[in-house]
């Protein structure tokens, strides 16, 4: 039986925050650098309200249009030398753009099946071997979901990211950070 690799999509495969910092200059003049985001909350971390990064995401052609990042066609070209890939995505409800558009991003990009793509905030529901995120309160939910068994549950991984290095891992659970995906793929070796 094959693996299962679950893989979110913004902040790992997709560079979200780099668009809604541009978005940000576009709509309010000022400009804004990745290092001031040192915190889960982009609006909290850079001072504006919450209601203009929602406005932001949700505009047609956003989700669309986003840039992928540096080393994210290795990361998702290794997990399938190793098994199944499934994008789990946390979609904008309010938005009547997002899924379509996310699903069309995942298509062009990495050439992902509608069967491949899971549009859920609850992704500590989802079953697989190995979650990719880069939400710490996510990783630890979906590690925390996972069944006790021996060899010891699969990992959940941190990707990471300079808003989330705050993160203290509880010692209980199967959580590790990657920096790149050779962090990835030696993780993988190293599962049973």
């Amino acid at each position: 039986m094959e693996r299962v690799f679950l893989c979110d999509v913004d902040g790992v495969l997709a560079d979200f925050l780099g668009a809604v910092l541009e978005g940000v200059h576009g709509k309010t003049g000022v400009a804004h650098s990745r290092q001031e985001v040192t915190q889960w909350s982009i609006a909290d971390s850079i001072g504006v309200p919450k209601e203009l990064i929602a406005r932001i995401a949700c505009e047609k052609g956003f989700c669309r249009e986003l840039k992928v990042l540096p080393g994210a066609r290795e990361l998702v070209d290794m997990l399938r030398k190793y098994g199944e890939v499934y994008f789990v995505t946390s979609p904008f409800w309010s938005s009547q753009y997002w899924m379509y558009e996310r699903n069309h991003w995942l298509w062009r990009e990495f050439e992902a099946d509608s069967n491949e793509i899971v549009h859920t905030s609850a992704k500590h529901l989802i079953r697989g071997d190995m979650l990719i995120d880069d939400k710490p309160s996510t990783v630890e939910m979906w590690a925390m979901s996972q069944p006790v068994t021996d060899p010891p549950v699969p990992p959940a991984v941190l990707w990471y990211q300079l808003y989330n290095q705050g993160f203290v891992q509880d010692p209980r659970l199967n959580v590790v950070t990657a920096r790149s995906w050779e962090d990835v793929e030696t993780i993988i070796r190293r599962m049973p």
